[in-house]
């Protein structure tokens, strides 16, 4: 059975200084050990580097879009789907390309990789 990744959907909020949709309390429980909260930073940090968007001026929205990763043990993203769309077709494609050119993901210390990562990805202007 796998476990759910809910702790990277708070993770990457908090970490990116945004809001989330799941509440600590929440998402706390998959965020067990400091190698779990320094995983996810290293995830986050490596697809927050590659995804490059520019909102229009005149947008007040600050778009959520959410994928289903699928990476090999080297980390090596093989699979990346959308599960909800932000409604921003661009800032989706953006994210999406980031994800792809973040591959490899990080790995934990020991060398595993999640298999598979649901990764929910907010925009703040």
């Amino acid at each position: 059975m796998m476990k759910p990744l809910r702790f990277l959907f708070w993770s990457i909020a908090m970490l990116c200084g945004l809001a989330a949709q799941t509440s600590p309390a929440e998402s706390g429980q998959y965020l067990s050990t400091e190698a779990d909260k320094a995983y996810v930073a290293s995830v986050i940090k490596k697809i927050r580097s590659n995804v490059t968007y520019r909102a229009p001026a005149q947008s007040a929205e600050n778009p959520r879009v959410v994928f289903r990763v699928i990476q090999l043990p080297s980390g090596e993203v093989v699979s990346v789907t959308q599960v909800l769309s932000s409604g921003i077709p661009a800032f989706d494609d953006a994210v999406e390309r980031g994800i792809r050119r973040a591959s490899p993901l990080p790995k934990r210390r020991d060398g595993s990789v999640e298999h598979e990562l649901v990764i929910e990805y907010l925009f703040t202007n």
